[in-house]
């Protein structure tokens, strides 16, 4: 394994080995090789347009595996956050990286509407409009997934956020019902019930600080869910529109490994007979030659045969 394969940090990454900034480089490399060559080379610049379409694709990918660390990492800040009350840090660093998120997710969405705006102006019953198509709708998935991934977390997150909220309740005898409980993620602990009986005691307060912490973050959670939904919406209603597409071109690709697999075993059939051909046409030469030789022989005994006759 060679150096630069070794420090590629996207070595084990959900996708496929094959690197489209590569690829482009290749076609460059390729149509440079053989420029003078005009009756044989494929303009690839020129029809797939691979060059700029590839390198926009893999700046793509490596955009969402840069969002999909961020997910991750935030799924770390929150259950770090749940260890503690005093989580001011973790609570900017949350901030921060939802604010990530958002650029992130609304910078590849836009580049995805913008590269299938672009594909509409190409016949996409041919193999250049499949082939982009094909390529935006699996970086179109790809990023749903992640941020189906992103959402789920934050749901869990307030789950367990609730969690400890009615679990703080329970200890300083404020048990509330889920209405109740609502109301105070919402409107926060002033709107949701009394708490100044609460403040006699120093465990007191510590719980209510706990209560607010977690609040706090529901609300921010909350909020996060709602920026994001327009940008889920259009995801899935990208994601629809290119869902009889792609099932039409993987039906045909399907149908392509079909007819592959038949004109490989055509070959193999053509091979035989081929072989036997060759047989036949060997044994046909042993035949006509033998035949030859006896009619050689058979005239040369004639010839020989009426020399001694003559002689006597």
């Amino acid at each position: 394994m060679s150096k630069d394969r070794k420090k590629d940090p996207h070595e084990h990454a959900p996708w496929a080995d094959v690197s489209y900034r590569r690829l482009a480089r290749q076609a460059q490399s390729h149509e440079g090789r053989h420029e003078n060559n005009t009756s044989a080379t494929i303009k690839i610049d020129r029809e797939l347009d691979v060059t700029d379409f590839l390198t926009e694709i893999d700046s793509i990918r490596l955009l969402i595996d840069k969002l999909d660390e961020v997910v991750q990492s935030i799924k770390k800040v929150q259950m770090d956050m749940l260890q503690s009350t005093e989580n001011s840090k973790f609570g900017k660093d949350l901030d921060t990286k939802n604010d990530e998120i958002k650029k992130l997710s609304y910078q590849v969405s836009t580049m995805l509407r913008k590269m299938e705006q672009a594909n509409d102006t190409h016949d996409k019953q041919s193999a250049q409009g499949r082939i982009r198509e094909s390529q935006i709708f699996v970086l179109t998935r790809r990023l749903r997934e992640v941020m189906i991934q992103h959402n789920l977390n934050t749901v869990a997150h307030r789950e367990r956020c609730k969690k400890i909220i009615v679990h703080e309740l329970n200890l300083s005898g404020q048990g509330k019902t889920n209405d109740e409980l609502e109301q105070i993620l919402e409107s926060g602990i002033a709107g949701g019930f009394s708490y100044s009986l609460m403040l006699d005691t120093h465990q007191a307060k510590l719980t209510l600080n706990a209560i607010e912490a977690r609040q706090r973050d529901i609300i921010k959670l909350e909020n996060c869910i709602k920026e994001l939904h327009n940008m889920f919406l259009d995801l899935a209603t990208l994601v629809t529109d290119q869902g009889e597409m792609i099932d039409c071109i993987e039906h045909n690709v399907s149908k392509a490994i079909d007819y592959v697999e038949v004109a490989h075993e055509n070959v193999n059939i053509a091979e035989q007979n081929k072989r036997k051909a060759n047989k036949k046409k060997i044994i046909i030469i042993i035949i006509l030659f033998a035949i030859f030789l006896v009619i050689l022989v058979t005239i040369f005994i004639s010839y020989f045969a009426q020399k001694k006759f003559e002689g006597r």
